[in-house]
């Protein structure tokens, strides 16, 4: 009996010296991962440190955080963040943030409301912290822009899951939000449409140059370098946008392959276009005859399905050029 109280005593001391130490382990590492950032230019600044969660978590509390890259202009800041992680599962963190955070970009500062907002990421063993699955979920999620725009969602999911034996850098991403509502609403809701967008979809497959890991926030972003998407909609009361497709992307961030768009009640989605200042309104009969002879093809004229083809650069219809094709690298 004395044996096995002593072997529970040693066990016992044992973890909390694995405690203390991981503790204070992990709050050196984030205090170096500050100092790193302000030696590459960034603004890199929070109140404090501390880990909590003794015995069986790590949950490592930065006050006051704020970061700011200057090469893209984004910036970062919230009362506090917690990152949370179980003691025998270093690989699993679970990002944790107050109701009330900002982002901020060149343009414009926005305020993110959600009194539950949490990322969830599972790590690869090593030190490259290569990203297996991520996953980002909130209810009641609000987005309030200083220049008077807002949005919110009842609820948001986004999950981008690394695929086994297809490269090392590919990953499944799904997307789903409903009732997203827009204030102020454009004109063309109050005219017949609801206030909130009914459903937003994404399934798709992202290979990238390199694996998500910590040089994307370190460094830079991996870029993009096939896409395959298998369905990606957004629907609004009686307008539905659909698209699929699949393209390889080069280094200059030029697709190369064909995306099928398909739209119901298309004329109602370009007045929208029109009235967000995305299409100039002289353009709009114009525009609007073009696709209605196409959308006639179809055998019903309320419905669209445009076939685009990018190859050498160029965005085409069919026969017909459209203009230069997208470049699609991420900041």
């Amino acid at each position: 009996m004395r044996a096995i109280v002593g072997v529970v005593l040693v066990g016992l001391i044992a973890w909390c010296g694995y405690w203390v130490w991981g503790a204070r382990a992990k709050s050196a590492a984030v205090e170096a991962w500050f100092e790193a950032r302000r030696a590459e230019g960034w603004q890199a600044d929070h109140a404090g440190i501390s880990v909590r969660g003794f015995p069986s978590r790590f949950d490592t509390v930065i006050d006051a955080p704020l970061l700011a890259d200057p090469e893209t202009g984004l910036l970062f800041s919230a009362p506090e963040m917690r990152l949370v992680m179980l003691a025998y599962r270093p690989t699993h963190v679970i990002a944790l943030l107050p109701e009330t955070w900002r982002i901020a970009t060149p343009q414009d500062k926005i305020d993110v409301t959600s009194p539950d907002l949490r990322a969830s990421l599972v790590l690869a063993p090593g030190l490259a912290l290569e990203a297996e699955r991520i996953t980002i979920a909130g209810t009641q999620l609000r987005l309030a822009a200083q220049s008077g725009w807002q949005v919110a969602a009842p609820e948001l999911s986004l999950a981008a899951e690394r695929q086994a034996g297809e490269g090392d850098a590919q990953y499944r991403i799904g997307l789903a939000a409903e009732d997203i509502r827009l204030d102020p609403a454009p004109r063309s809701l109050r005219d017949g449409l609801p206030d909130s967008l009914g459903a937003l979809r994404l399934d798709m497959d992202a290979a990238f140059d390199r694996p998500w890991d910590r040089r994307a926030l370190e460094d830079a972003r991996p870029q993009p370098r096939l896409l395959d998407i298998r369905l990606a909609r957004a629907s609004w009361g009686a307008l539905e946008l659909a698209a699929t497709g699949e393209m390889e992307i080069d280094a200059r961030g030029t697709p190369d392959g064909d995306l099928t768009l398909q739209a119901r009640n298309w004329r109602a989605m370009l007045a929208l276009a029109a009235e967000a200042g995305a299409l100039p309104e002289v353009l709009v009969d114009q525009i609007a005859g073009g696709l209605g002879l196409l959308a006639g093809l179809s055998g019903n004229p309320d419905r669209l399905e445009l076939p685009l083809r990018f190859d050498d650069g160029q965005t085409r219809l069919g026969p017909i050029t459209l203009g230069p094709a997208p470049r699609i690298r991420l900041r």
